[in-house]
């Protein structure tokens, strides 16, 4: 079964001042927990990035209530500061079979960096990581889902053998990165099932994996 990955950000209303875009991928928690049952019963799987403190207050909870797994990507500069999880949040996640992978250090586009600064945001970001946790830490989601050759290229050096982009449905073949779909304010979560359906089609997956080439060949 191809794998179509939810991705979140924020539960609830935003604990701080956030930018127009940021405030787009803030949903209700009503919003989030219908997205979580339509998971379950569609096969999906789930992912966050940002690590705000609502995956940990808010959604592990709902998690384990329904039995789902998912993959939380943190920023390792912004742990243990307001709004954000602690690392004892973190360490709680990982002990509780959660995956936790890397979001970079200070949530940058990685596109836009030069080599020193990428290294550090995929590199630096996965040894604080795994410094934390005790534990290797192997998947990143890229910030933004911004990606080109020069990304993808820091992302395998450093040592990731799964990176998430947000390209939205699956691809066809393998290889980095793995799409998600970011669900946003204006999402049509009622239409979401029968999207997911309809995007384990072969032609579907095919044109996605031509769209995910091409941004990879940039």
């Amino acid at each position: 079964m191809t794998e179509f990955i939810l991705n979140f950000h924020g539960i609830g209303t935003p604990p701080r001042a956030v930018d127009a875009g940021e405030a787009q991928v803030w949903i209700s928690e009503a919003a989030f927990l219908h997205c979580l049952d339509i998971a379950r019963d569609e096969g999906a799987a789930i992912s966050f990035d940002d690590s705000n403190a609502t995956d940990f207050t808010i959604a592990r909870a709902a998690l384990l209530d329904r039995g789902l797994t998912a993959r939380f990507f943190v920023l390792t500069g912004l742990i243990d500061t307001p709004t954000y999880m602690t690392t004892a949040q973190v360490r709680q996640l990982a002990a509780e079979g959660f995956t936790i992978g890397s979001h970079g250090r200070d949530h940058v586009n990685w596109r836009l960096l030069d080599a020193d600064a990428l290294q550090a945001e995929t590199a630096g970001s996965k040894g604080a990581l795994e410094v934390m946790l005790g534990q290797p830490v192997t998947q990143a989601g890229i910030p933004f889902g911004s990606y080109d050759a020069r990304v993808l290229k820091a992302v395998r050096a450093a040592g990731y053998h799964g990176a998430y982009s947000s390209d939205g449905v699956p691809r066809l073949g393998s290889g980095l990165p793995t799409p998600r779909l970011s669900i946003r304010q204006d999402t049509d979560i009622a239409a979401l099932p029968a999207r997911i359906r309809a995007a384990r089609g072969f032609i579907s997956r095919l044109k996605q994996d031509v769209k995910v080439r091409m941004k990879s060949l940039r």
